[in-house]
C-alpha cells in the first residue's frame, strides 16, 4: 500500500510543472510612464529589497529575472518641493509583466499609487 501511494506523490509531482509549483524564474518587468517630468519609484529588485529611485523624464522601466511565487510591488510617487502630499495628481500608466505579459497595471491621474500582485 505504501509503495501505491508513494507511486502516486511521484507521478503527481512529474506531472505538475515547476511554475504551477512555482518554482524557477521568470522576466519581470516595471513600468512606469506618466505626464510628470520627476517623481519618485520603490519597486521589490530581485533579491526582495525596497529600492527607491527618483526619476527625473516621463518614464521608466526595470526588467530582471525574478523567482516564481514571489509577492512583487511597485509604488508611483508624483514630487513637488520633494514631498507627494502636496504634489498635484497626474497622469500616470504603470504596470508588472511577467514574460511580457501585463500581470496587473493601473491607469489613471494620482499623486501616487501602489499596485502589487504574486509573480507567478
Amino acid at each position: 500500500m505504501k509503495k501505491y501511494i508513494l507511486l502516486l506523490i511521484i507521478s503527481l509531482f512529474i506531472s505538475t510543472s515547476c511554475e504551477e509549483l512555482g518554482i524557477g524564474n521568470a522576466t519581470l518587468k516595471y513600468e512606469i510612464y506618466t505626464e510628470s517630468e520627476s517623481f519618485s519609484v520603490a519597486y521589490d529588485n530581485k533579491h526582495g529589497n525596497e529600492i527607491f529611485e527618483t526619476v527625473n523624464n516621463n518614464t521608466w522601466s526595470k526588467e530582471f529575472e525574478c523567482s516564481l511565487g514571489e509577492v512583487v510591488g511597485l509604488d508611483f510617487m508624483n514630487v513637488s518641493d520633494n514631498e507627494w502630499v502636496n504634489a498635484p495628481n497626474v497622469y500616470v500608466e504603470m504596470s508588472i509583466s511577467k514574460d511580457g505579459d501585463v500581470l496587473v497595471s493601473y491607469t489613471g491621474e494620482t499623486n501616487k499609487e501602489y499596485i502589487n500582485c504574486i509573480f507567478e
